[in-house]
């Protein structure tokens, strides 16, 4: 699928012919989620690209707070468990997982692509492009180094913008919905610099018995 054409304005009380797809395709994408939204407005906010013509409402905003909440939250969430990582290792970790490479896969992954509301061919032609690409990766069990648009990423970030004012701005509660999302990509990155830092450590050890012989 590449994402919901949004021929209608998406507004309360709007009677149009599509109006009954909009529940029906948030409860879908609540259940990917993993979280139920108590203001589902806030939910169709962040899946709205400013190409559907409704009047101040796209993803842009929530995008903006999700991005910068996503950084509070993995910063707070390696830099207790990871005490022996330099400041430039936990730069290293947060940068891999926030990056844009990251949250576009994960909206694929989840299926968030194809709950985006649009009305332009430009967005229906890159979703779907994405989505064939993610499944070459997947078929071929490589990590095919395809480029995937910023729009996935910021999606990911506006969803977490939403959660977190349907959250009443519960951090904890936030995370515990979202890591699960990073999970993989966390747990393979983390794993692949504690490997180099031990390595570097018997590097630095060798030297020193090296200088001391």
């Amino acid at each position: 699928s590449s994402g919901i054409n949004a021929e209608w304005p998406l507004r309360p009380g709007y009677k149009g012919n599509n109006s009954r797809l909009i529940p029906e395709t948030l409860a879908q994408l609540e259940e990917k989620l993993g979280y139920s939204f108590r203001n589902p407005a806030l939910l169709l906010e962040a899946v709205t690209h400013s190409s559907a013509h409704v009047e101040g409402t796209s993803y842009q905003r929530l995008e903006f707070l999700g991005d910068a909440l996503l950084d509070i939250l993995v910063v707070c969430h390696i830099y207790p468990l990871h005490t022996d990582f330099q400041p430039g290792q936990l730069s290293d970790l947060k940068s891999f997982l926030v990056r844009n490479t990251t949250l576009g896969r994960i909206c694929l992954q989840l299926g968030i692509h194809t709950h985006i509301i649009h009305w332009s061919e430009s967005v229906k032609k890159k979703t779907a492009a994405a989505a064939r690409g993610f499944v070459s990766e997947m078929q071929s069990k490589e990590d095919i180094d395809q480029t995937i648009d910023k729009m996935f990423g910021d999606v990911v970030e506006s969803v977490i913008g939403a959660m977190y004012l349907d959250m009443e701005e519960d951090f904890d509660r936030v995370w515990s919905v979202v890591f699960p999302w990073f999970q993989e990509y966390y747990d393979m990155f983390a794993m692949q610099m504690t490997a180099e830092e031990e390595k570097r450590k018997k590097y630095r050890l060798r030297l020193c018995v090296d200088t001391t012989a």
